[in-house]
């Protein structure tokens, strides 16, 4: 009856440290897929500012191809593919905000911090996208306006400051995301480093 019972103790004990283990190989695997999250977040951006470098290429290209700027805001515009493929990238960006949300809010994590750094990044990227959002469908509003007949030279130049206005305001705000995510990404390190002790 005592070796009986021994044994069911023994089982209960490796049943416990196999749960554990368990338990243990998840937290790693969701605090890696958090850094995915992340890094795929952080391509994103990189390609939508490696396409604000080249708008200006793109703008001079359209206006030299179509002086009268008829075709400004067309979907063969040089600058309406720069618009699209920024577009995309935000999309993408949104996606990922959506796994990083679910990522954070299931993730075990005995250090509170942890779960308040990334939705504090969270916000701060739904914060900039939703200004990046406003700012694009700002600037689509400009290459039609500039294809109207009641385009002028006032028209350009209140427009163009007023658009880099928001540029610079929206920069700020990715300035302060960018510190966010490293925030993150060091947190994230943190925590699979507990995980691994």
């Amino acid at each position: 009856m005592r070796k009986k019972g021994e044994m069911m103790k023994k089982r209960l004990l490796l049943l416990i440290g196999v749960s554990t283990l368990f338990l243990g190989a998840c937290d790693s695997v969701k605090s890696g897929d958090m850094r995915s999250d992340i890094d795929t977040i952080s391509q994103q951006i990189n390609y939508i500012q490696a396409n604000e470098q080249t708008l200006q290429k793109d703008f001079e290209a359209d206006i030299a191809s179509n002086p009268e700027l008829e075709t400004m805001g067309k979907e063969n515009a040089r600058v309406s593919k720069n618009l699209n493929e920024r577009l995309d990238a935000a999309d993408k960006i949104s996606e990922n905000l959506d796994a990083l949300k679910e990522d954070t809010e299931q993730v075990e994590s005995q250090n509170s911090m942890f779960k308040s750094t990334s939705r504090d990044t969270i916000r701060a990227i739904e914060t900039y996208l939703k200004s990046y959002r406003e700012l694009m469908n700002e600037e689509n509003k400009y290459y039609q306006s500039l294809a109207g007949d009641k385009a002028t030279a006032a028209t350009f130049e209140d427009t163009i400051d007023d658009l880099n206005f928001k540029h610079k305001e929206t920069q700020e705000q990715l300035n302060k995301l960018q510190k966010k995510i490293d925030h993150l990404r060091e947190a994230i390190t943190r925590e699979e480093e507990a995980n691994n002790e």
